[in-house]
């Protein structure tokens, strides 16, 4: 799983969703979160942006973070 894919379901595994739920709140359909999750690489600006939202929006915190920061 490529780095950013990776980051992406621990920040949804991290804020307690579904996928389908993340996609809801975020706007994204299920079917591209399912891919990103399982092969198709997101472009390495989306994670960093679906983390400043779910800080923002409360659906994490800082201290939630599980991922690795390498």
């Amino acid at each position: 799983m490529d780095k950013e894919a990776k980051k992406i379901k621990q920040l949804r595994e991290a804020a307690g969703l579904s996928q389908a739920k993340f996609g809801v709140i975020l706007g994204i359909p299920k079917s591209t979160i399912e891919k990103w999750e399982y092969g198709h690489n997101p472009p390495a600006y989306i994670s960093n942006l679906i983390e400043h939202y779910l800080l923002t929006e409360g659906y994490i915190t800082s201290e939630e973070q599980t991922y690795e920061n390498t």
